[in-house]
This record gives structure tokens, C-alpha cells and sequence, in this order.
């Protein structure tokens, strides 16, 4: 099933989509929702297109044309720190991920999160030495479990959450956990795109802090530097670290047939060791410099 939501980069004007340029559509400042795209019936896919694992390709996401709901007014700015980030997304059907679109299995659908890198030659592919993420894991990230959320697929479209907290991505050693997740969005009968994507959720800002080797308040500093402020982020980890955010309008290109490719730090290091590649990564999870890998605890 792809994806339907995230990224870092500022990806050009997409060719298809909201109509934003008309008077009265959703992003008309008179709109008043009465009778807008909001309310555009949209086409289902195509059984012949979903079958023989059809709904497995990859697709790639960007903040470029989304909406920042929340936090209002500095979309911008945040756009800016993410230039170069890409992010991608997939369905999952494999062991214990196993998908399925049967109505009657709804929730059905496990989706993967990973990093991308951008090839000499301009193509976007998956960074297997960054760990993907499964969104629907749930709070241990791993599927199989009774803590699993799997999406909903109503068809064109897919939900996701809310789910209590998710550890959303790690780039670069800096974990993204948000709490309260909620995502969803609308296929293309062709599956080329995802459009209508929202991404929501409390970002707990934690995690930048510790990646700086300071206090978990080193991020909240860190973010008051955009003009934003920290909130209570609720259980299952209280404590004043997190932002609301509410992105809207996200609309994604499928970029491969092929669904991602399950990575975790295990996997990393025993790339490193077999000198294949990845050594820069794999340090970051042995900071003794002993050999024991401690920041991997499947290591």
C-alpha cells in the first residue's frame, strides 16, 4: 500500500493534486468548507490493480506543498531544516507483518517508514544503513505483538491511529517519537500518488537533547529557537517536551514496485563487520568504542 504522509525535503510542485490556485477551494482564506475538495467522492482503485501484492510499492514524501496546521505559521522555517532529508513508505507483508485488504480483516495493513538517499544519478532509494521503522508496531516497534496497530484500508483510502506512541524514525542517531499518531490518505486508482495526506501527532523533542549529549530540555531550547513551545506530552511519558504537529495537503510519488526492505540496527552492524558498508552507522551504536554495541539492543 505505500504511503500517504511524510517527509523532509522541499520537493517541486507537484503536477496533479488540490487545486490550490482556485478561489473557494481549501486553501481560500473565505472558504468556508461547505462545499469544497474536501467533499470530492474519490474513485476506488481497481481490484486488478491491488492484486498480486500490487499495493507493495515504495513511495516517496515531501513537505514541500503540505500545510502546516500545527505549529501554525513556521511551516517554513521547519521546511528549511529538513532540506535533503527524504523519507519513504510502504506497506509490509512479510511474517509476522503480514497485510491484507480484505474488509473483514481491517485493521489489516502494516506499514514501514525509512530513510532514503539520493542516488549520483538522481533517483531516490531506500538508505539501508539507516533502521526503518514500523508504524504499526506499536510502542515496541515490533509486529506480532498484542500492542500491533494496523492501518485501515476502506479503499482509496488508508488510516492510521491514533496510536499512543511511535518511534517514528531515527536519522543520523536522533530518534522522532510522537505520541498520538494519527496518519492517513487517498490512492490514485494507478497507485502513482497519494494525495490528501495528513500526518499528526505530539513530537516529543526528547530525543534531540540526548542526541546532544545534554539534557532531555536541550530540545524544548531547541525548538524555542522557531518560535515554538513545548507542551506536556502525556502518558506514556509525561513530562513538558512535546510539540503538537499537524501537517495537511501531503501528497506522495511511488518511485519503486518493490516494497522497502525491513533494516535494524543488528542488521547495520553486521554489515560493518562483514565490510560490506555502513561503518560510519554502526558506530553510533557502540560509543565505548568496545565492540559491545550497547546502543543496539538486538545486537
Amino acid at each position: 500500500m505505500g504511503t500517504f504522509f511524510l517527509s523532509g525535503c522541499l520537493l517541486p510542485p507537484w503536477p496533479w493534486g488540490d487545486d490550490d490556485d482556485d478561489a473557494g477551494d481549501d486553501d481560500d482564506a473565505g472558504d468556508d468548507d461547505a462545499s469544497d475538495d474536501d467533499d470530492v467522492v474519490h474513485p476506488p482503485v481497481p481490484e486488478e490493480n491491488l492484486q498480486d501484492d500490487g499495493f507493495l510499492g515504495t513511495y516517496v514524501v515531501g513537505l514541500g506543498n503540505a500545510t502546516f496546521v500545527k505549529p501554525a505559521g513556521i511551516g517554513a522555517v521547519l521546511q528549511s531544516q529538513l532540506v535533503g532529508t527524504f523519507f519513504l513508505i510502504s506497506a509490509l507483508n512479510e511474517g509476522a507483518a503480514s497485510s491484507s485488504l480484505a474488509p473483514e480483516s481491517q485493521p489489516g495493513v502494516h506499514v514501514l517508514l525509512a530513510v532514503a538517499e539520493v542516488s549520483e544519478d538522481g533517483k531516490v532509494e531506500q538508505d539501508l544503513c539507516e533502521p526503518t521503522s514500523l508504524l504499526t508496531g506499536g510502542p515496541d516497534g515490533v509486529a506480532g505483538g498484542s500492542d500491533d496497530l494496523p492501518a485501515t484500508w476502506s479503499n482509496p483510502e488508508i488510516e492510521l491511529g491514533p496510536a499512543e506512541r511511535i518511534e517514528l524514525i531515527s536519522v543520523q542517531g536522533i530518534s522522532i517519537p510522537l505520541q498520538d499518531l494519527e496518519m492517513s490518505g487517498v490512492f490514485a486508482p494507478d497507485l502513482a500518488t497519494i494525495s490528501d495526506g495528513i500526518l499528526a501527532g505530539d513530537w516529543d523533542t526528547r530525543g534531540f537533547g540526548k542526541a546532544l549529549g545534554e539534557s532531555p530540555k536541550e530540545g524544548c531550547k531547541l525548538v524555542a529557537s522557531m518560535g515554538l513551545e513545548c507542551e506536556e506530552c502525556g502518558p506514556p511519558e509525561p513530562g513538558e517536551y512535546c510539540v503538537p504537529v499537524r501537517l495537511e495537503d501531503v501528497v506522495n510519488q511511488r518511485v519503486s514496485d518493490e516494497p522497502l526492505v525491513v533494516r535494524t540496527c543488528a542488521d547495520i552492524i553486521e554489515d560493518d563487520l562483514a565490510g560490506k558498508r555502513c561503518w560510519e552507522r554502526a558506530q553510533d551504536y557502540d560509543e565505548d568504542g568496545n565492540g559491545s554495541y550497547e546502543g543496539c539492543p538486538e545486537y
